[in-house]
């Protein structure tokens, strides 16, 4: 899994690849938003996820910080 680290810079549904949801970092990373956080992340929360973890983290411009977890995003058996 890759490393993550920026502000949300921009938010848009990447149409030439199946709408999905996709956030630009004001480094020019891209990062493809699970479709359970859609609605979670937003313009100015800044996105910190180290190489191999299963946890992003997410810190709002409220200062709040919540943690996903991409092991949550995995259908149970």
């Amino acid at each position: 899994m890759e490393t993550i680290n920026g502000v949300v810079d921009t938010l848009y549904n990447d149409k030439a690849n199946h709408n999905i949801r996709t956030a630009i970092l004001t480094n020019k990373t891209k990062y493809q938003i699970e479709s359970e956080w859609e609605n979670k992340i937003e313009m100015g929360d800044s996105l910190f996820k180290a190489k191999g973890s299963f946890l992003l983290e997410m810190y709002k411009r409220n200062g709040q910080k919540v943690i996903l977890d991409y092991k949550s995003t995995i259908p149970s058996q």
